[in-house]
């Protein structure tokens, strides 16, 4: 009884590219994802296993190493144009709407690091245009500290999943510290 090897002629598939991928990095993952395990030679298929399996761990780990270097990039060229808007947009600010901005702040961290990087660039626009108002209204000779309490009110709703209770609270806090700045003289002659 004689045993006869058959050889598959086929050629192995190519991976397909998704059309839909934007970057070289998912052309990159999806190709790697798709890759099949190189046939090991009949003679020494344990060290044939063994290689492929190294070469893909190799594979892995420079691919991680390459996300890392990509994330501490992105973090540092964010964190620059952060802090250089951030200097340019205080310089343009007059005093008063610099300390209302202070005080709009006070405890809002955490609900500001819960929202999405979309909710948060508007949560600080709408933060800066209420602060923009207030400090209007801190200016007048009468203050009007009800509509300030409603400036407030509506801009502290854009957090997300906020309690009502909390909301009242944080607006009418925020608001007596205006009342009390202004009543010590703090926005004259500014």
């Amino acid at each position: 009884m004689a045993v006869t090897k058959t050889q598959n002629t086929q050629e192995p598939e190519k991976p397909t590219l998704n059309p839909e991928l934007q970057t070289s990095q998912d052309i990159v993952e999806q190709t790697l994802n798709k890759q099949e395990a190189i046939p090991a030679p009949v003679d020494q298929p344990e060290r044939a296993l063994e290689t492929v399996a190294e070469e893909e761990k190799k594979t892995i780990e420079e691919h991680e190493n390459v996300k890392k270097e990509l994330e501490a990039h992105k973090e540092e060229i964010g964190s620059i144009t952060s802090a250089q808007t951030l200097q340019v947009s205080q310089a343009q600010k007059d005093p008063v709407q610099l300390e209302v901005e202070g005080v709009l702040q006070q405890e809002l961290e955490d609900d500001y690091k819960s929202m999405t990087p979309d909710e948060q660039v508007e949560f600080k626009r709408m933060g800066e245009e209420t602060a923009s108002k207030i400090s209007l209204l801190l200016k007048s000779a009468k203050v009007q500290f009800e509509k300030i309490l409603e400036l407030i009110k509506t801009w502290l709703k854009l957090i997300p999943n906020v309690n009502k209770y909390y909301l009242e609270q944080q607006s009418k806090i925020k608001t007596d510290e205006l009342k009390k700045m202004k009543e010590e003289g703090l926005f004259d002659n500014k």
